[in-house]
């Protein structure tokens, strides 16, 4: 029985290639390498989705465009009406508001932790007709930030005097 088992052992080094080369079917020759699985779709989606900062880390500008105003990439559409636009985003606050901030044009912005107001804002750099707008980037409760865009009618050609509009006042009050 000793002797079978040590004859066999000899034969293997011999039977061991014929082995391993049966089993697959492909000689060395054919070998391309290791087979990878293919990309994820997120791995997909990825390399799909346009990159939201420059290499400065300061956030790009996409394609969408509000009263002359260009809005940021990373803004996902919640609402819009005649004069209301409301987006969400994931973009933090901080860096929303400092893309808006370099756009707009205004004395009057109110902070409001990391982000801000701009009233009566003029856009930077905008041709022809200007409107003006109220921009709001505020932290939001269902995203990290919401922004709301208001296009605030016009001025009136001819406005009321203040004669006029006490007038009017007074008017109201009586018929109340």
């Amino acid at each position: 029985m000793r002797l079978h088992i040590v004859a066999s052992l000899a034969l293997l080094p011999l039977l061991l290639p014929h082995l391993v080369g049966c089993s697959s079917g492909r000689s060395a020759e054919d070998d391309d390498g290791p087979v990878l699985p293919p990309p994820s779709q997120t791995q997909t989606r990825q390399a799909e989705t346009p990159p939201l900062y420059d290499a400065e880390g300061n956030l790009l500008e996409s394609n969408q465009v509000v009263a002359g105003l260009t809005l940021p990439r990373g803004l996902e559409p919640v609402r819009s009406e005649p004069r209301l636009h409301v987006y969400t985003s994931r973009v933090p606050t901080d860096k929303v508001a400092r893309y808006f901030g370099v756009r707009l044009l205004t004395g009057q912005v109110v902070r409001i932790g990391q982000g801000a107001i701009f009233k009566a804002a003029d856009v930077r750099d905008v041709r022809g007709g200007s409107i003006k707008l109220e921009v709001s980037v505020l932290s939001g409760s269902a995203a990290p930030t919401r922004v709301e865009i208001i296009e605030l009618p016009p001025v009136p050609e001819h406005p009321l005097s203040d004669q006029e509009v006490r007038a009017l006042l007074r008017q109201s009050h009586a018929n109340e």
